[in-house]
Order: structure tokens, then C-alpha cells, then sequence
């Protein structure tokens, strides 16, 4: 029962990630498309938005591998 809901659990977290990750890809796609305005505040504050969710969802993931490990080690 345990197992199930972490493995469902990392399942949304990767999902999550992933979409945080295409969202920074096209971020970056747009904030290099826009050469001319790199110095743009609202590309820079899309672009570290997209890091920081990153960042927070691999935090997640990192926790949830570490319970669905302990839950197998049992």
C-alpha cells in the first residue's frame, strides 16, 4: 500500500518536473530568440522562475526516491 502511493507520488513529481523542464526550455528558446532585449527583466524573471521550480520539483523527486528506497530496503 505504502510502495503504491510513493511510486504514484514520484510519478506526479516527475511529471511535474518534466513540465517544469519544457517550460525552461522554452524560456531560454525565447529568451535567446530575443537577443536584442536580453536585458529584459520579465525574460530574466520567467527564465529564474522555470530554474527555481526546477530546482524545488528535483528537491521532491530526491525525497521521494529516498522513501520509496527506504520503503524497498524494508
Amino acid at each position: 500500500m505504502e510502495v503504491e502511493r510513493l511510486e504514484a507520488e514520484l510519478f506526479e513529481v516527475r511529471n511535474s518536473q518534466t513540465a517544469a523542464e519544457d517550460k525552461l526550455a522554452q524560456a531560454t528558446t525565447r529568451n535567446v530568440a530575443l537577443t536584442s532585449d536580453l536585458g529584459s527583466a520579465h525574460d530574466v524573471t520567467e527564465l529564474e522562475h522555470a530554474k527555481a521550480t526546477i530546482e524545488k520539483l528535483s528537491g521532491q523527486l530526491a525525497a521521494a526516491n529516498g522513501a520509496l528506497n527506504d520503503v524497498f530496503r524494508r
